[in-house]
C-alpha cells in the first residue's frame, strides 16, 4: 500500500466530524459533493473519456458518493452506467436520494435490482467504481454483496476504484473475509485505521486521501457530533443502576451548596443513582428526595471518614466518584483526600471506574502526587482546574494565552496520567496520550459561583454512562456551556440551579436536531 497522507482516524471520529461540520454551517450534501468530485478527478487523471465507467451502488452514504462520481464523469464525456443493488426506493441516505434524483433528471443510465443485472456484468470494462458498502460495514459479508463482489473482482478493467474503503473491509479493524479488490482506494479526509492492516492492504491497492472540506474547527472543537457518537446510548433492556452510579464526596460547614449542585447535575443528565457523602452540616441544611445521603459525622471531611467511605463505595457499587466540591482547604481535609487516593489504589473488587477531582480535592495533589498518579493508572481520572489551580499544580506561572493553556494542560495530563479539563473562556481538554479537544460554548454570565460544581457533575455522569475520560470531559464542557448560552438567551441570566434545570432541554435539543 502507498498512501499520500498518513492522517489516521476512526470511523467514529469521521462521523462526529461530519456532524460537527453541519454545526459550523457546512452541510453534509456539500461534503458528499466534494467526495464524489475528488474520486472523479482521480479517474480523469488515469483514464480519459470517452471511456466506459460502471458504478455499483448500495443504499447508504457511499452510494451517494458514487452518484456524484457518476454525474461528474458523465459531464466530462465518459460513458457512465450506474447499477443499484436494490431499487431506487431503497436508498436510505437523504443526500444520496437527492443525488440519485439528479442522475435520473440528467438521464444517466441506471439499472435497478441486482437480480436483473448480476448475470449481465461484462467481463471487461474501462473503469469500475465500488460504491457498495461504506465505513459502517461490519463483517461478515452477506448476500447479495458477497456474490456481487466476487463477480466484480473477476471483471478485467483498466482501473478499479473503491470509495473510502473497499467494500467488505472493516474500516476500523481491517478484518476481511472477502472484499472488493481495488487498484486505488480514495479515503475521504483521512486514512481509516483499518486500511493499515496487512489483511486490508491485499484489497486497497494504492490509498489516496482526499480532502472533502471538513473544517478544522469541526475536528478540534467539541460539537453535537461528539455527543451523538461518543456518548453511549441508553439501553432498552436496562435496569436501575445500568446507566451509572455516582457518588459526590465534598461539602463542609462553610460550603454547603456546592456538592448538592454537583449531585443534581449528574442526576439531571441521566445517571440512575446519585449519592452524596458529606459532613453533617451539608446533609442537615439541604435535603433532596432525589439524592441518596451518606452521612459523615463532623464539620468537615477528615481521615477518620476514609474507612467508612471506602466501605460505602464498595457496597453501593459506585461507578464514579466526584471529589472536592465545597470541601474547603483545611489541612485535615487535604490529608483525607490523600488517604482516600491511597485506599482506592489498594482496594480490590469494587465497581469504581472513574474519579473526577475538582476544586479543593485538587489542592491535595500537591501534598501526595504519587497517590493520584497511581490512581490514574487504575481508574479514568479527570482533573477540572481553572487556570489558578493549574498554576498551583505545576508550581509556576502560566501566561493566559490559548497556546500556553494547551501546552500546560498537556504537561499536567502527561505527568499525572489523568485527563485535564482546564476551565476558561475556551475550555481545554487534554488526555495523557496527547489528544486535545477545545470547547467554546458558554456565556460571560457563567462566571457566577457554582457553575464549576455543575460541570464536575456532568463529567462524572458521562463517565458513569460509559464515555472515555477525554469525551466525558469534553462533552461536559460543551453541554454545560451550551445550556448556559440557551439559558442566558431565554431569560437574561444564569444561576447554577437554573443551569441544572436547563440541562435536559439541551440534551433533548441535541438528540432531536440534525445539526
Amino acid at each position: 500500500m502507498w498512501c499520500n497522507n498518513m492522517n489516521i482516524c476512526s470511523t467514529q471520529e469521521i462521523r462526529a466530524w461530519e456532524q460537527n461540520s453541519v454545526w459550523f454551517g457546512v452541510p453534509t450534501k456539500l461534503l458528499m459533493e466534494n467526495a464524489g468530485n475528488a474520486v472523479a478527478r482521480i479517474v480523469y487523471e488515469r483514464v480519459k473519456p470517452p471511456a466506459e465507467v460502471l458504478v455499483f451502488a448500495g443504499v447508504g452514504g457511499k452510494a451517494g458518493d458514487g452518484f456524484v462520481v457518476a454525474r461528474h464523469l458523465d459531464a466530462l464525456g465518459y460513458k457512465v452506467k450506474v447499477f443499484l443493488v436494490y431499487r431506487k426506493e431503497n436508498i436510505q441516505h437523504p443526500d444520496a436520494k437527492e443525488n440519485l434524483k439528479i442522475l435520473l433528471n440528467t438521464g444517466v443510465p441506471i439499472v435497478e435490482d441486482y437480480s436483473r443485472w448480476l448475470n449481465e456484468i461484462p467481463e471487461e470494462t474501462d473503469v469500475l467504481i465500488d460504491a457498495l458498502l461504506g465505513t459502517g460495514f461490519k463483517p461478515p459479508l452477506r448476500e447479495p454483496y458477497r456474490t456481487i463482489i466476487d463477480k466484480l473482482n473477476k471483471v478485467r478493467a483498466k482501473l478499479k476504484v473503491a470509495i473510502d474503503v473497499p467494500s467488505g473491509v472493516d474500516a476500523d479493524t481491517g478484518f476481511v473475509d472477502d472484499a472488493f479488490k481495488a487498484d486505488i482506494t480514495v479515503s475521504m479526509d483521512c486514512i481509516k485505521r483499518g486500511l493499515l492492516s496487512s489483511q486490508a492492504q491485499e484489497f486497497t491497492g494504492r490509498v489516496v486521501v482526499a480532502p472533502i472540506g471538513i473544517p478544522r474547527a469541526a475536528k478540534i472543537y467539541v460539537g453535537p457530533g461528539d455527543y451523538r457518537v461518543f456518548l453511549p446510548r441508553y439501553r432498552r433492556e436496562a435496569h436501575k443502576g445500568v446507566h451509572g452510579r455516582v457518588m459526590v464526596v465534598g461539602g463542609s460547614s462553610e460550603f454547603v451548596g456546592a456538592p448538592w449542585l454537583t449531585a443534581l447535575s449528574s442526576l439531571y443528565v441521566g445517571v440512575d443513582l446519585v449519592y452524596l457523602a458529606a459532613p453533617t452540616p451539608v446533609l442537615s441544611t439541604i435535603i433532596s428526595p432525589e439524592i441518596i445521603p451518606v452521612k459523615l459525622n463532623g464539620e468537615r471531611l477528615a481521615k477518620a471518614h476514609v474507612e467508612k467511605l471506602v466501605s460505602e463505595i464498595g457496597s453501593k457499587r459506585v461507578h464514579v466518584l466526584v471529589l472536592g466540591p465545597g470541601a474547603g482547604r483545611h489541612n485535615e481535609t487535604a490529608y483525607f483526600f490523600c488517604r482516600l487516593y491511597e485506599e482506592l489504589v489498594r482496594i480490590e473488587h469494587i465497581s469504581l471506574r472513574g474519579i473526577v477531582v475538582d476544586a479543593d480535592a485538587l489542592h491535595a495533589y500537591t501534598l501526595c502526587p504519587e497517590y493520584l498518579q497511581r490512581a490514574s493508572k487504575r481508574y479514568n481520572v479527570v482533573l477540572t482546574p481553572h487556570l489558578g489551580e493549574l498554576r498551583r499544580l505545576l508550581g509556576r506561572e502560566i501566561p493566559d494565552t490559548l497556546e500556553h493553556r494547551i501546552e500546560s494542560s498537556k504537561e499536567v495530563a502527561r505527568k499525572t496520567g489523568a485527563t485535564v479539563l482546564l476551565k476558561g473562556a475556551v475550555d481545554v481538554i487534554a488526555s495523557p496520550n496527547g489528544q486535545i479537544k477545545l470547547n467554546r460554548t458558554g456565556n460571560p454570565q457563567m462566571t457566577v459561583g457554582g457553575t464549576g460544581d455543575v460541570l464536575a457533575g456532568l463529567v462524572a455522569a458521562f463517565l458513569a454512562r460509559g464515555a472515555s475520560a477525554l469525551y466525558a470531559a469534553a462533552l461536559a464542557a460543551f453541554i454545560n456551556g451550551l445550556a448556559g448560552e440557551r439559558l442566558a438567551n431565554a431569560i437574561g441570566r444564569v444561576t447554577p440551579m437554573l443551569l441544572i434545570e436547563w440541562l435536559p432541554r439541551v440534551l433533548k435539543e441535541l438528540e432531536e436536531s440534525n445539526t
